[in-house]
């Protein structure tokens, strides 16, 4: 959802700078994704608080729901999959192996 929220709002790419940090952000949401992939459990600790401190950009969406409403949807919707992410990372047990 990141990718095509930067591919919908290229023009605010404009400078080496701002091109550097999108990518940096991405590489750091795949990073997560490697990690929870691997079962680190400490990951889901981060990215609650992450979560967390990011709702703080809630009236931001709002604002961009007015504004830009492909981008505000498209934030809605990362939000909802970051809860639902959430959800599963701790409701659902991590797999113990079987020892034969």
């Amino acid at each position: 959802m990141g990718i095509g929220n930067l591919i919908w709002t290229y023009d605010t790419l404009n400078s080496g700078i701002k091109i550097f940090i999108a990518v940096i952000s991405v590489a750091f949401v795949f990073g997560i994704g490697y990690l929870i992939s691997k079962g680190t459990e400490w990951i889901k600790y981060l990215l609650l608080i992450l979560f967390i401190m990011g709702l703080i950009g809630l009236p931001y969406i709002i604002i961009n729901l007015k504004n830009e409403p492909i981008v505000g949807v498209i934030n809605i919707v990362q939000t909802v999959l970051q809860i639902w992410t959430l959800v599963l990372l701790f409701v659902i047990p991590k797999d113990k192996k079987i020892e034969l």
